[in-house]
């Protein structure tokens, strides 16, 4: 699967839910890149042993999908334009007072099936 992680955070640095249906350190890794994220930047991506952790702000939330560095960044990034839509539709507002990892039953979900159809796609 081309599309390996990706979280939900409340800014700076609660993650608020996240899927992966593989094991490793994706999680740490990106809260480390996060850091990186710099207050008026909307958009980065890093690269990291062959894998590229693609940010994206929308508002206090900021969204992430790692990806197999072959797959580009274009794909990534329309993946996270449709979570971060579909999460503000539905998921928003409990955003704002949920807890670490609080939406991960409701949230996690909707991460896995974007995931699973993005991939399909290509």
């Amino acid at each position: 699967m081309p599309l390996i992680y990706s979280f939900v955070a409340r800014h700076p640095s609660t993650v608020l839910a996240e899927y992966t249906p593989y094991h490793g350190n994706f999680n740490t890794v990106a809260l480390e890149c996060l850091q990186h994220l710099q207050p008026d930047q909307q958009k980065l991506t890093i690269t990291c042993d062959k894998h590229t952790f693609n940010f994206l702000r929308r508002d206090e939330y900021v969204f992430l999908v790692v990806a197999d560095e072959a797959f580009g960044r274009q794909i990534p990034f329309a993946f996270l334009d449709r979570i971060s839509e579909d999460f503000a539709a539905k998921f928003a507002s409990k955003g704002k007072t949920a807890g670490a990892h609080g939406l991960d039953r409701t949230v996690g979900p909707m991460l896995k099936q974007h995931m699973v159809r993005t991939t399909c796609w290509v």
